[in-house]
């Protein structure tokens, strides 16, 4: 029988050079997500052409370009990645003309890190009543005076945190991290005013 037994003769390994059950478990996983994994169907994409002279080296210097972008978008965080996405995408896609006026917004305002952690609820406070009691503060002046009927503002006023706590009064005097240096949200402000 030793004719057909494939191993016969052959030196058998060690016991401890047999791979262990967690490393049999993990190669078998492996595998199996490799032939699970999807699979791109290119039989429609359009050959390249490669009539004209370096269109291997073309096609290389794309692929390189390609592998570059993913690679620098990789690094990007998740906002500025979901960004570049609707940028790039087929469908209604970001325009330059949308990119720049938006940079052009965001360049005229200034203090914009210092607007973006203001957060206050306004409730049924008035807008503008509000805008004036918060200019008031950052001026160093008390925001709410004497009123029986000012509840919902001294509420809106006393809801005002910047950067997570509420303002004190070395905050005075910089309208640019207050409630009136921005414009109203349900909840939050979040686009400056010019100033």
């Amino acid at each position: 029988m030793a004719g057909d037994i494939v191993y016969a003769g052959a030196n058998l390994p060690a016991p401890a050079n047999l791979p262990s059950t967690p490393d049999l478990i993990n190669a078998h996983e492996s595998e199996c997500a490799w032939n699970s994994r999807e699979q791109i169907d290119y039989s429609s994409a359009p050959t390249m052409a490669r009539d004209s002279a370096g269109a291997e080296d073309q096609a290389r210097a794309v692929l390189k370009e390609l592998e570059q972008c993913q690679a620098a978008c990789n690094e990007l965080s998740e906002v500025s990645r979901a960004i570049a996405i609707i940028t790039l995408a087929d469908v209604e896609p970001i325009g330059r003309t949308a990119i720049e006026s938006t940079l052009s917004f965001i360049s005229s305002h200034t203090n914009l890190d210092a607007i973006s952690q203001v957060r206050y609820t306004l409730g049924p406070c008035d807008h503008e009543e509000f805008k004036a009691a918060t200019a008031r503060g950052a001026a160093g002046q008390k925001p709410v005076g004497f009123s029986l009927f000012g509840g919902n503002l001294k509420a809106a006023v006393a809801s005002v945190t910047v950067g997570g706590a509420h303002p004190t009064d070395t905050d005075a005097g910089r309208p640019s991290t207050t409630p009136a240096g921005c414009s109203r949200t349900e909840t939050r402000s979040k686009t400056p005013f010019s100033h």
